[in-house]
């Protein structure tokens, strides 16, 4: 197992990999299904370190709940430059797509209504609001992004 140390000086364990994308990978954290890893591929610029950085001092209980924020930085040693951060995991949901495409909804939500399509769309709306009261602009904002189960859950990377 890899090893890290988050933004109080905590060693971290990552685990197995769950996927991968453009920016970095994601891996579990063993012990704790409530959050992952993700691992950028290439080093993080000061620019960015410092936005991940403001972005997990902000990552209250409540915004959590429904935003996937970094909750803490990573870095290959104690007080070493950030390579990667720790987040709620999101599991269990679908992609907005699969709900707002009548094609995708009648495979993945063949019970919802137009009800259940506002009530989603108000949720989203609030979700949006309550993290632009706490300073926090959502950058990449398209269907993969935004995830609906139970709850609405928005990943902001």
């Amino acid at each position: 197992m890899t090893q890290y140390f988050d933004s109080r000086g905590q060693m971290i364990r990552i685990g197995k990999q769950l996927g991968t994308g453009g920016e970095g990978s994601v891996f579990e954290l063993p012990g704790d299904s409530r959050y992952v890893a993700k691992i950028y591929h290439h080093p993080v610029a000061n620019e960015k370190a410092e936005k991940l950085r403001l972005m997990a001092s902000l990552a209250s209980e409540d915004l959590t709940k429904f935003a996937a924020l970094p909750v803490a930085t990573l870095s290959n040693a104690r007080n070493g430059s950030i390579v990667g951060l720790v987040m709620p995991r999101v599991s269990g949901h679908s992609e907005i797509h699969n709900l707002y495409s009548p094609a995708h909804r009648k495979l993945k939500f063949p019970d919802k209504d137009w009800t259940f399509l506002v009530h989603v769309a108000m949720n989203c709306a609030a979700s949006f609001d309550a993290l632009h009261l706490k300073s926090l602009v959502i950058g990449d904002v398209n269907q993969g992004n935004v995830m609906v189960g139970r709850i609405l859950k928005l990943s902001v990377f």
